[in-house]
């Protein structure tokens, strides 16, 4: 996975910056994660202010209130890395429209972004069509689960997982549901 992070952009980048969207359970890992990436700053946003607060405190990152703020500091030299943490269900509508936030001026004036997807029905969820759309690279759920199966493989095997046998059936039967 840190492979797939660091080909999109983010190695080589002057300014990196970490950004979770959601606050829930997986918010947690995801900012563990930027935070051993090494990243400037992680930035946290959720609908409920009280809870990425809350995450906030435990971690220190910092948290964005408002959704179309995430990116507005964005320059030539920034790459953003983007957790997405959110239930696909929940990622239109309302009060979260995430195409609106990739559209601010800071995302068109960054060097580019990586976003990881957590969710993954369907596999291009709304956060992936709209980071896609301003031409950063995505890495769908279904890849984070496949990847978390190839470690898991290896360590309760002590080999290397076939990822490739893996991945052709972690499709198969994601396919057939």
């Amino acid at each position: 996975m840190e492979g797939r992070i660091m080909k999109g952009g983010l190695d080589g980048a002057k300014r990196q910056v970490g950004v979770v969207v959601g606050a829930g359970g997986t918010a947690r890992a995801a900012i563990i994660a930027l935070q051993s990436f090494d990243v400037e700053e992680v930035r946290i946003w959720n609908r409920s202010v009280g809870k990425a607060e809350g995450l906030a405190k435990e971690f220190g990152v910092r948290v964005v209130e408002r959704a179309e703020e995430l990116f507005v500091d964005g320059d030539e030299g920034t790459v953003f890395l983007v957790v997405g943490t959110v239930p696909a269900g929940a990622q239109e509508g309302g009060d979260l429209d995430l195409a609106k936030v990739f559209g601010v001026e800071g995302v068109n004036k960054a060097k580019g972004g990586v976003l990881v997807e957590m969710a993954y029905r369907p596999r291009e969820t709304a956060l992936v069509k709209a980071a896609k759309g301003v031409g950063w690279a995505t890495v769908e759920g279904i890849e984070v689960l496949e990847e978390q199966g190839f470690e898991q493989f290896a360590r309760w095997t002590g080999r290397k997982a076939p990822q490739a046998v893996i991945r052709r059936e972690v499709r198969r039967k994601y396919d057939e549901q």
